[in-house]
C-alpha cells in the first residue's frame, strides 16, 4: 500500500521541478528577448544611417561631376561633401555684389522637399555654406530636423497673428 503512495509522491516531486524549471525558463526568455531586439533595432538604425551615406557621396559625385555650377546671377555651386552624420554641405560662391542668403529663405526651402525631410528623421543634416571668390565664409547654415520644426512654428505663429479679424 506504500508503494503508490511513493509513486505518487515522486510523480508530484517531477512535476513540481518541471513546472520550475518551465518557470524559469519562460523568465529567462523575457529577460533575454528585450536585448537582441534593442541590439536589432540599433544595427537597423547603423546599416541605415550608412545607407545614407552611401547615397549621400553619390550625389555628392554627380554633383561635382558638374561643378563649379553658375545656379542663378552671381551664385556659383562650388563643390558638394557628403560627411559623417550622416550630412551634406553645399559649397556656394558668391560674386561681390551678391549679397549672403539669411537663414530663412534656404531654411524654408530645404524644410518644404519632402525628401530632404524624410532623411532628417534620421539624424541627417545639411550645410549651407556661402563663400566670397577668396575663399572667406560669409554665412553658414546647418539644417536639420529642430530647425525645420522650429522654422514651421515660428511660421505658424505668424500666420495666426495676420490672419483677419472678424
Amino acid at each position: 500500500m506504500k508503494t503508490p503512495k511513493k509513486l505518487i509522491g515522486a510523480a508530484v516531486l517531477v512535476a513540481g521541478i518541471c513546472a520550475l524549471v518551465w518557470a524559469w525558463q519562460v523568465r529567462e526568455e523575457k529577460q533575454v528577448t528585450a536585448v537582441p531586439v534593442q541590439a536589432e533595432l540599433e544595427e537597423s538604425f547603423r546599416d541605415l544611417k550608412i545607407e545614407i551615406g552611401k547615397r549621400f557621396a553619390e550625389a555628392a559625385t554627380l554633383l561635382n561631376a558638374d561643378a563649379p555650377k553658375q545656379l542663378a546671377p552671381g551664385v556659383t555651386l562650388k563643390h558638394v561633401e557628403a560627411a559623417e552624420g550622416p550630412s551634406m554641405t553645399y559649397h556656394y560662391v558668391l560674386d561681390g555684389q551678391t549679397a549672403a542668403p539669411s537663414g530663412e529663405p534656404v531654411l524654408a526651402q530645404v524644410c518644404s522637399i519632402p525628401e530632404m525631410r524624410d532623411y532628417m528623421q534620421y539624424g541627417v543634416f545639411y550645410t549651407y555654406s556661402y563663400e566670397t571668390a577668396a575663399g572667406d565664409v560669409l554665412v553658414q547654415l546647418r539644417i536639420d530636423e529642430a530647425a525645420c520644426k522650429a522654422h514651421e512654428l515660428e511660421k505658424a505663429k505668424a500666420s495666426v497673428h495676420e490672419a483677419p479679424k472678424p
